[in-house]
């Protein structure tokens, strides 16, 4: 069975430290659109539009994918950056002890996989050693004919046609498919559900997500990747409860069996930068949205967590999810703190003499989990993309 770690999928997802969209996933994009020109760029700005507009909205946000220049205008702008989540997914539990060795024949099921931006990633990981060893099985569910049709043509411009791809066309919400369909590929190994409940109902969740476990397999991964808006804040304490009382563990980012006192969660998120290549469409050229800015956490089936590798280096340290603070620390000369721990809330006091946020760049990266002694002396930060780091 081949053997990974976080360095050798770091190298296949980087170039010069910085994640990449290949151009042969780019190309297809520009090749498979059929709308106009105008028409998409048009599209491109409503899209926009609605999705900073529900950015506070307490709700799901009510986008449909029924026609063509819809689906044009999606593939170009936001598709690219989905190709980023199971590889960063992948370099996540490639820290682990647990997930370092896979197996040879992987079964995996993309929720919500829309024009298959996920699918397109997964594939393009699972094209290079040590993974192009691993057959990998992947079942396409997605309740948008017209997004389906898209990403077949995506697998044909970009030659993955002939991998082993299966497609189900209906709706996630409706439970009756997971006693048919879903269970002919069950158990699976991999369940990624990426920018899929921020556009159901709290109900529709609840039904979904009390069906997962019983499809996974003994040492399943389930991944769960939102867009930061208001309704994902409560969506994430929801969804991480629904599933610890299933039966499912907390891989990242919150401490073992933590407790969160709060009703919504604005903590925890992944903001990169991507290289990617522009998209021609009939000789113009759009330049994508590359920032990719997402909710992110991981359950296991079996009892899994981050914290356990960083913890075994480095026990003495407290440790927990540090608080996305951006550029604050540029103009504020004070700012107060609540980290998740195991032991729970850590108040903590910031300020510029007592640098505990520090990190490579300006300030501390989003995603990171922090470990610190009492006096804040020794501070040191794990991040995917980056590992461990001590705080200066």
């Amino acid at each position: 069975m081949p053997a990974i770690d976080a360095a050798t999928i770091r190298e296949l997802i980087t170039v010069d430290g910085e994640l990449f969209v290949p151009e042969r996933i780019t190309k297809a994009i520009g090749h498979s659109v059929v709308s106009e020109v105008t028409d998409i760029s048009n599209k491109i700005d409503q899209l926009v539009a609605i999705y900073k507009q529900y950015i506070k909205y307490d709700g799901p946000t009510p986008v449909t994918y029924s026609d063509e220049i819809t689906i044009d205008a999606y593939a170009i702008n936001y598709l690219p950056r989905s190709t980023l989540i199971p590889k960063l997914l992948f370099l996540s539990l490639a820290y682990h002890p647990a997930f370092q060795t896979i197996k040879n024949e992987i079964n995996v099921l993309d929720l919500g996989s829309g024009t298959g931006g996920v699918v397109l990633g997964l594939l393009d990981l699972f094209n290079h050693d040590p993974l192009s060893a691993i057959k990998a099985n992947i079942l396409s569910f997605e309740r948008s004919r017209l997004a389906l049709d898209r990403q077949k043509e995506l697998l044909t411009q970009t030659n993955y046609q002939h991998c082993n791809i299966w497609f189900i066309c209906d709706d996630v919400a409706d439970t009756r498919v997971y006693g048919k369909s879903l269970l002919k590929m069950a158990p699976y190994d991999y369940i990624i559900a990426a920018n899929l409940f921020a556009e159901m109902s709290p109900n529709d969740i609840k039904l979904v997500l009390a069906q997962l476990p019983n499809i996974m397999g003994p040492n399943a991964v389930l991944l769960v990747a939102e867009p930061p808006r208001a309704y994902v804040d409560k969506l994430k304490v929801d969804i991480s409860d629904t599933l610890r009382s299933l039966g499912l563990f907390q891989y990242y980012p919150c401490p073992p069996k933590y407790e969160c006192p709060k009703p919504k969660c604005k903590w925890v998120w992944f903001d990169f930068e991507f290289n990617c290549p522009s998209i021609e469409v009939n000789g113009e050229i759009f330049e994508i949205t590359k920032p990719l800015t997402t909710t992110w956490s991981i359950f296991c089936r079996s009892e899994h967590s981050i914290y356990d590798f960083i913890q075994d280096m480095h026990a003495s340290l407290t440790w927990g999810v540090a608080v996305p603070i951006g550029k604050e620390f540029d103009i504020k000369e004070k700012l107060d703190y609540s980290i998740c721990t195991a032991g729970g809330p850590r108040k903590v006091t910031h300020t510029r003499k007592k640098a505990l946020f520090r990190n490579r760049t300006e300030v501390i990266l989003r995603g990171s989990i922090l470990g610190f002694n009492d006096d804040y002396s020794e501070v040191l930060a794990w991040h995917p993309l980056y590992g461990l780091e001590l705080q200066k």
